[in-house]
């Protein structure tokens, strides 16, 4: 439904009586309201057609109403491409025949890794391009593909681009109708492809439809946060977007003179902003509440009170008085209203932060939500945990460049106790002969110091990938192998060398120091490489794996003479040759880290070490090749590191926040690595640049499900005032994030032997990590993803199980293994899978399971029923919620065990809810989490345990039924009967 504003001076109106046109209209509009005489009008489409078709003034042709009119004049999206994976001859061509080609639309996505695709579209030139006639114009075509392509207009090239980068004419002198044919050749590296932009511009609007677009974004910013704030702020809010859309000249804008349309989105923007004059007194008056919060905080520590989370707000108030004032006098607008909101924000944290630490004090200490702190000293990493004076200990924290180190002073205020810093072998090597002490000192040394003043502990990240560019200089092949941040020879001597250098350099300095909590290994590791170096560490491989060149020829299906005449495979076309250069691959990189590591641990043999692995461990089959098993890696050090998403969700998403990612690669790395705390050392809980309101909520989320799935350790990425590029509406440009990230630090730790229990809560279930299958199909994942999802919101603990695992006999932990569409199994997986059925386990298939061996050559015979157990097979292709309900009877039957079962009102099934449960001093500990948009009522039955319970976050009392809102979670502890 649109609203429109019918002027007096309209034609429709002068051409007719009114009276008429009343009649007219509510003979169309039926039921609905319509107000005329200068008024607001409300219709269906049909009624908008005949204000067209009479010649009537629309949104955009007179004056926009509302936000919706707005994104509908920006939008000219190109849809409708045809698609087609791999090389096609002659595709450029405008006369090709795509006819039986796929038809998809901008944002659509395509694998494997490095494969290429065309996408074609006829394009006919419109009259109109966002509202202004296009006629003699310039029209150009914007585009954006992962990774990058190249760009033929009527079979003629016009441009290769990477990324956003697509910028094509289409006409130089644009006459509607005429008809232009786009081809794109696509590139896909690693991860899945996309054309995620396609929109048409024109000469003779671009200058306007910037200003609106920008005017646009700051509208998002104006509103975004509606949900979140006082209804009498969002009204507020939204008030003043309808007057500055009211101020827009359209008819300027319609005739496409940009002087005067220009003038009026300068009045807009000067609307949108109009409370900037008011705040700087706003701000005075929260300064002055600040004094008062702070001076009853010294009050209450006088009486032996902690008021961590009251420091807290203070802190926050303190600084964020400063970055409202900067936000504020910044030339974007979107900045200025940041500025103007937290302003609002703060002056609200600050008086509730006074009355908190007043009810605090008046309970006294007995009734304090009391954190213990980390203290700068000693601590050890067992039972994948941090401990120290025995208690379990979180480290949450920021990284990771100039404004940790500045802020470290204050970092305990904020809740928080850990920082990520870097350096690499290019700043303590700048020339060949040449060793920098005093910037190891400088930039490693002097922050150890500060943090160790200041209760804060260190994770240094020792950043190979920062390669002195002299050693290139003078050997260009170093710089020929790689991908990623690694782009230098690992296997070359001269590179292993400077690497050793440098860390022989670095350790002597720190290796003592009391604030270093750990060494990172790599940042965001990849590789692969097809030097000499590599062809001759590949043919040795081969000679350890297989024995003998018969046996290669065997699993190959080949009949190379030797080892020596092996070449280096090219893609996936010699599919069992490529899938044994990726293990290799991955053995190589993993030896490079453990290379790093020996090196580290000559100087500190206790000192935590780990990779910053992204959390890929589920991507498409093309990650295959990119030099990483999870597995391994996992295992480098004591600690499981990771960088890894957990992001606010889209709107179109079924769930409110993307939870997917962090909860199937943590389950991966606590099952393969027990013992070993997960670091997640680049935590993207907020996705680079994005502009959104992201609610508290979100990052109270995000952490506390981290730590339930075993993580110990965390830097946020990434904690700057610079606000451009990645940087860019990071987490300390947001208030109300950084006071959640800060609470929830405070909470872990003041709940740490309870979130400890939870990490630990056994599975009977686990599910089968297929390595050998992920590079043959995705359909492996897809399926795995589905189970797990099924099983997450059915109430029980999955494990993962991987082959390795399996064959060294870690199934008989479980009372059932799924194996979610596994075909390409090696022989003694098989095997061990059989050995568990034939003692009594549970196996449940799904879909083609076990039917090839690594290479692809069938295994006869697969699993079959033998002895004590069952193997059961399960039809492919479900959704989780189907699949929750195939696999419950099954696993109950097996004996899998759910210490508490979540229900909804009368019985009925709840989705979307996340419920964790662990026996805990007699009692049992339940935690929840609700994943999707709406409130849900919940019951949670657990035999022998009461019906009333104990909200540990909070220190309430609960009862149920109940309630449950999206992205606040609950952890419950009841008492038995």
């Amino acid at each position: 439904m649109r609203s429109l504003r019918i002027r007096p001076e309209s034609q429709l109106l002068d051409a007719a009586p009114r009276e008429s046109i009343c009649k007219l209209f509510n003979t169309i509009a039926g039921s609905h309201v319509v107000l005329l005489c200068g008024g607001l009008l409300t219709a269906p489409l049909v009624f908008v057609s005949l204000l067209v078709l009479t010649g009537g003034a629309v949104a955009g042709e007179s004056q926009l109403t509302s936000r919706g009119d707005v994104d509908r004049l920006l939008d000219s999206t190109v849809h409708g491409w045809r698609f087609k994976l791999w090389e096609t001859p002659g595709a450029e061509m405008p006369d090709y025949d795509d006819s039986a080609w796929d038809t998809v639309d901008v944002g659509f996505e395509w694998w494997p890794s490095e494969s290429t695709c065309w996408f074609r579209k006829a394009i006919t030139i419109p009259s109109e391009i966002n509202g202004v006639a296009v006629s003699g114009s310039i029209v150009r075509l914007r585009l954006a593909v992962d990774n990058e392509a190249d760009a033929y207009v009527n079979g003629v090239k016009q441009q290769h681009f990477e990324r956003a980068n697509g910028d094509i004419v289409l006409a130089e002198n644009a006459q509607p109708g005429d008809t232009v044919v786009v081809a794109l050749h696509g590139v896909n590296h690693p991860g899945y492809g996309s054309l995620y932009q396609a929109y048409l511009e024109s000469s003779s609007s671009k200058t306007m439809v910037d200003a609106l677009r920008q005017l646009s974004r700051a509208f998002d910013r104006a509103e975004s946060d509606e949900p979140y704030v006082p209804r009498a702020e969002a009204g507020h809010w939204k008030g003043l977007v309808h007057r500055a859309i009211r101020e827009l000249d359209m008819r300027a804008y319609r005739a496409a003179d940009a002087a005067p349309f220009l003038a009026s989105v300068g009045r807009a923007r000067a609307t949108l902003v109009s409370d900037a004059a008011s705040q700087e007194s706003s701000l005075l008056a929260t300064a002055e509440a600040l004094r008062r919060l702070r001076e009853r905080i010294a009050q209450g520590r006088a009486q032996g009170l902690q008021l961590a989370y009251a420091g807290l707000d203070a802190r926050v108030v303190e600084s964020f008085i400063g970055y409202a004032r900067e936000d504020m006098s910044d030339r974007d607008i979107e900045r200025q209203i940041r500025g103007i909101k937290c302003a609002q924000y703060i002056r609200r944290l600050v008086a509730e932060g006074y009355n908190r630490a007043g009810r605090v004090i008046a309970n006294g200490p007995g009734r304090e939500l009391r954190a213990p702190m980390y203290h700068t000293g000693p601590f050890e990493t067992r039972d994948g945990a941090f401990w120290q004076d025995g208690h379990p200990i979180f480290f949450t924290g920021v990284g990771h460049f100039g404004q940790v180190r500045q802020d470290t002073p204050n970092l305990n205020e904020y809740g928080l106790n850990i920082i990520q810093i870097e350096m690499g072998p290019s700043n303590a090597l700048p020339g060949p002969d040449t060793v920098d002490l005093e910037a190891i000192r400088r930039n490693v040394v002097d922050a150890l110091d500060n943090a160790a003043a200041h209760n804060v502990t260190v994770n240094l990240l020792v950043s190979p990938h920062y390669f002195p560019r002299w050693a290139i200089d003078r050997n260009p092949k170093l710089g020929e192998c790689g991908m990623g941040f690694m782009h230098f020879c690992i296997d070359a001597p001269e590179a292993r060398a400077i690497i050793e250098k440098y860390l022989r350099a670095l350790m002597p300095l720190i290796k003592d120091h009391p604030a270093l909590h750990s060494t990172c290994l790599s940042n965001e590791p990849q590789y692969t490489a097809k030097c000499e170096y590599t062809r001759i560490g590949f043919h040795r491989w081969l000679a350890a794996r297989h024995g003998t060149i018969a046996n290669l020829n065997a699993a190959y299906g080949s009949n190379y003479a030797s080892f020596d005449t092996i070449p280096l495979p090219e893609n996936a076309s010699t599919y069992p040759l490529y899938f044994d250069f990726c293990r290799y691959n991955q053995d190589r990189f993993r030896d490079f880290h453990a290379f790093e590591r020996d090196i580290i641990h000559e100087y500190a043999p206790k000192l935590p070490v780990h990779a910053k692995v992204m959390s890929l461990a589920f991507g498409d089959p093309g990650r295959f090749a990119a030099g990483i098993n999870h597995e391994d890696f996992n295992r480098v050090g004591a600690i499981a590191g990771n960088d890894c998403t957990q992001v606010f969700a889209a709107k179109d998403n079924a769930y409110s926040q993307e939870w997917q990612t962090m909860a199937m690669n943590y389950t991966l790395q606590h099952c393969t690595a027990p013992d070993a705390p997960i670091f997640n050392s680049e935590d993207h809980i907020i996705g680079d640049g994005d502009v959104r309101y992201i609610p508290a909520a979100h990052i109270t989320t995000a952490y506390y499900t981290q730590a339930i799935h075993g993580q110990g350790a965390a830097a946020t990425w990434v904690w700057e005032r610079q606000q451009e590029g990645d940087f860019r509406e990071n987490i300390l440009t947001r208030p109300a994030c950084v006071r959640a990230l800060g609470q929830m630090g405070l909470d872990l730790d003041r709940l740490g032997p309870q979130i400890h229990a939870l990490q630990k809560a056994p599975a009977d279930v686990a599910i089968l990590y297929s390595l050998s299958s992920l590079p043959a199909t995705h359909e492996h994942v897809k399926e795995a993803e589905a189970v797990f999802t099924a099983l997450y919101f059915g109430d029980t603990i999955a494990d993962f199980i991987t082959e390795r695992q399996c064959v060294e006999g870690t199934a008989g932990r479980y009372r059932a293994i799924i194996v979610p569409r596994a075909p390409n199994v090696p022989r003694a997986v098989v095997e061990a899978i059989q050995k568990y059925v034939d003692a009594g386990g549970t196996v449940l298939t799904i879909g083609d399971c076990c039917t090839h061996d690594e290479y692809g050559r069938p295994l006869t015979p697969t699993l079959a029923v033998k002895g004590k157990g069952t193997v059961l097979h399960i039809a492919g292709g479900q959704n989780p919620e189907a699949y929750r309900g195939a696999l419950a009877a099954p696993l109950a039957a097996a004996g899998c065990v759910r210490p508490a079962l979540l229900a909804g009102p009368e019985h009925r099934p709840v989705w979307g809810v996340n419920l964790r449960a662990a026996k805990y001093q007699g009692d049992l500990l339940v935690s929840l989490v609700n994943y999707t948009r709406e409130e849900q009522d919940v019951v949670v039955n657990a035999p022998g345990y009461g019906r009333s319970a104990t909200k540990l976050l909070t220190g309430k009392r609960a009862s149920f039924p109940m309630r449950t809102r999206p992205l606040d979670p609950i952890l419950l502890v009841i008492s038995r009967q």
